[in-house]
């Protein structure tokens, strides 16, 4: 290989190299802590292998009860996998820059990029630009880990929060849930007029689960800790009560119920 050809191709693999790593680092940032949806290419490329994988053994389960026990890890896997990739492109990024800074080899950089990432300290080259670009992607390495580990917290207490009325509306409404038995429940007093509270708590929920599931998109894909349960049927049966209660009977409108309608549809 020429002169020319190789200094051409060093100065190609430090570009691709740092796009990559910039590309990887927005993507993590899009993905918690922009607090609206982005579209991020990596995230639909993990969670989209890891559901097939899960989609694969799932068409194997002979009864729904094994089947939603094979899906119901699917999004803990898959975002553990996340960091995962952001770590490899990172490095394979990393492996780029080194190269063309003038370390010697493919394998001796990616050895490099590899010691710097996890901090390891295997392996070192001599260079002011060299050990800047080496801190740079250990501190990217230890950035990224915490990013997720930060966010977990939140993506579970968010969680909790969604299920504590999925159960609630199970309770008050009986088993199998259904938007009829919501309404039985409550009509209990014969007055629709002294529900507003209860309105009231699930409009702030459907609120909320609209924020969450948009901020964190990932927690659209956590199902409920028990098989039965659905927070997008427990919605709908919200949803059903109150298109009922306008429809189907002959009581006076609740603002708070329309209101209540209303921040479902738009959720």
């Amino acid at each position: 290989m020429s002169t020319t050809v190789e200094y051409a191709l060093r100065l190609l693999a430090g570009a691709a190299g740092i796009w990559l790593v910039i590309t990887t680092v927005s993507g993590a940032i899009r993905s918690f802590v922009l607090p609206r949806s982005e579209s991020v290419r990596l995230n639909a490329f993990v969670f989209g292998g890891v559901r097939a994988l899960f989609n694969f053994g799932a068409r194997r389960a002979n009864n729904y009860a094994r089947r939603d026990r094979i899906l119901a890890h699917y999004a803990p896997v898959a975002l553990v996998a996340l960091p995962i990739g952001w770590l490899a492109l990172v490095g394979i990024g990393y492996t780029g820059i080194y190269w063309a800074l003038g370390v010697d080899g493919f394998e001796k950089s990616y050895e490099l990029s590899g010691s710097s990432l996890l901090t390891l300290g295997t392996t070192s080259e001599g260079g002011l630009i060299i050990n800047v670009f080496s801190y740079s992607e250990a501190t990217l390495g230890l950035l990224l880990l915490t990013l997720l580990i930060s966010y977990l917290p939140t993506i579970y207490q968010a969680f909790s929060r969604r299920e504590i009325v999925v159960a609630q509306v199970e309770l008050r409404a009986g088993i199998p849930v259904s938007a009829a038995g919501l309404l039985v429940w409550l009509g209990h007093d014969h007055d629709f007029l002294n529900d507003d509270a209860q309105w009231l708590d699930w409009e702030k929920w459907l609120v909320e689960i609209d924020e969450s599931h948009t901020s964190l998109p990932v927690l659209a894909f956590f199902r409920s800790p028990q098989g039965g349960r659905s927070w997008v049927m427990t919605a709908g049966f919200i949803l059903d009560a109150a298109n009922l209660l306008f429809s189907a009977l002959d009581v006076p409108s609740s603002r708070q119920a329309e209101l209540t309608f209303k921040a479902g549809v738009l959720a």
